[in-house]
C-alpha cells in the first residue's frame, strides 16, 4: 500500500522508511505505454554526471548500465540498474581485465501500473518524493537510433523545524548520457559519443506540440494529450551562462555536451506553479552548427500545496503535506523551416 505525502514534524522532517511518497497518477492504456516500450526498450551503457545546485560538476562521472526489457506478451516492462562496482587489472599480456557488476532491480511496469508520460520519443517520471523526503523529477529522451539523455532534478524542503516548509530548493542535478550495448561495444564516454560542438538554437523552426493538461477542467488525474501545429518561431533566448541577465537567476542552467540544455528552477514556492524544461539537439548536416532537429519538453509543477492532514504520535504532532502535482508537460519537436521545405 503506497501513501502519499511527506511528513513534518515539530523539530524536524520525519522520514518514515516504510512510505514511498510517490503520488503519480496512472498513465492510460495506450499512447503512453506504447511511445515508451518502443523507444526505450534495450540495454544502455551509461555515465552518470551529477551536478550541484550551482550547476557545478561533482567529481567524475560514474558508470551505469540500464536495462530495460519487454515481456513476450508486450504487457509488462523490467527495469535493472548496472553499478560498476570495482575492476582487476591482468599482468598478463594475452588476458583480460575483469570488471565486477551489481544488478539492483530498480522497478517492474506492468499496462496498469505504468506512471510514466510519454510522446514524441520523450517520457516524464515525477515529479514525486522520495522515502527521504525530496522531490523528484526525471525527463529522459530518445535522441537517435543509438544514444538516449535523461535529467533526474532533487529539490529539497527547507523547514524552520516549526512550521511546514514554504520552499523547495534545487539540491542537485543528474545527467545520464547512455548508449545502446547493441550498437556501441567500448564503453560510453563523453570523447567517444557525446563531444560535439556546441549547437546552434539560431534561426526559424516548426513542428508539432503534446500538450499534456486537464484541458481547463481541473480535474484530479484527467491529463490527456492534444496535439497542434507549430508556426515558424524563434527560439527564445537560453539562460545559459554567459547569457542570462543579472536579474534573471531563478533557474539554474546546464549547456551540456551533446547539444542538451537543462533549466531548472533554484526555488519551488509553496503553492505556486514552477517550470523545468530540457532542449536536445537531434543530429545534425556535416560541418553545420542547426541540428536537424530538436526536441524540448517542459514541466510545470506544483508542491506544498496544502496540508492534507495531521498525524499525531509519541514522538509529537506531524502535518502531511499533498504530494507534488503534475500540471502540464509540453513536448515540441521541431526542424529549421529550411529543411522543412518553405
Amino acid at each position: 500500500m503506497e501513501l502519499s505525502g511527506v511528513l513534518l514534524g515539530a523539530a524536524a522532517l520525519v522520514h518514515l522508511p516504510t512510505v514511498l511518497a510517490f503520488s503519480l497518477p496512472l498513465s492510460p492504456p495506450g499512447r503512453d505505454w506504447n511511445d515508451y516500450t518502443e523507444q526505450h526498450v534495450g540495454k544502455w551503457r551509461g555515465l552518470w554526471t551529477t551536478y550541484n545546485s550551482a550547476g557545478v560538476e561533482r567529481g567524475d562521472p560514474d558508470r551505469m548500465d540500464t536495462t530495460i526489457s519487454l515481456s513476450v506478451d508486450g504487457k509488462t516492462v523490467a527495469h535493472v540498474n548496472t553499478l560498476f562496482v570495482g575492476s582487476v587489472g591482468s599482468d598478463c599480456s594475452t588476458c583480460h581485465d575483469s570488471v565486477e557488476t551489481r544488478d539492483i532491480p530498480a522497478g517492474q511496469y506492468t499496462t496498469e501500473t505504468f506512471r510514466h508520460r510519454a510522446s514524441s520519443g520523450c517520457y516524464l517520471f515525477g515529479p514525486g518524493v522520495t522515502r527521504g523526503g525530496d522531490m523528484t523529477t526525471e525527463l529522459g529522451f530518445r535522441l537517435d537510433e543509438d544514444r538516449r539523455g535523461r535529467g533526474l532534478v532533487s529539490h529539497r524542503p527547507q523547514a524552520n523545524g516549526v512550521e511546514p516548509p514554504l520552499q523547495l530548493a534545487l539540491q542537485r542535478i543528474v545527467v545520464v548520457r547512455e548508449t545502446l550495448a547493441a550498437q556501441r561495444q567500448t564503453p560510453p564516454s563523453t570523447s567517444s559519443c557525446w563531444s560535439i560542438d556546441r549547437p546552434s538554437w539560431l534561426g526559424l523552426w516548426r513542428g508539432h506540440e503534446m500538450v499534456l493538461d486537464d484541458g481547463g477542467g481541473g480535474a484530479d488525474g484527467g491529463l490527456s494529450w492534444k496535439e497542434k501545429a507549430l508556426p515558424p518561431t524563434h527560439l527564445r533566448r537560453c539562460r545559459c551562462s554567459g547569457a542570462a541577465s543579472e536579474d534573471d537567476d531563478s533557474h539554474a542552467s546546464l549547456e551540456l555536451d551533446g547539444g542538451i540544455l537543462l533549466e531548472a528552477p533554484k526555488i519551488v514556492d509553496a503553492g505556486k506553479p514552477a517550470e523545468l524544461s530540457v532542449r536536445c539537439a537531434i543530429g545534425r548536416k556535416s560541418n553545420a552548427a542547426t541540428p536537424n532537429r530538436i526536441v524540448q519538453a517542459n514541466v510545470r509543477l506544483e508542491a506544498l500545496g496544502r496540508v492534507v492532514d495531521t498525524v499525531r504520535s509519541a514522538e509529537g504532532q506531524n502535518v502531511r503535506i499533498a504530494p507534488p502535482k503534475l500540471l502540464q508537460l509540453s513536448v515540441h519537436s521541431l526542424t529549421p523551416v529550411e529543411s522543412a521545405g518553405l
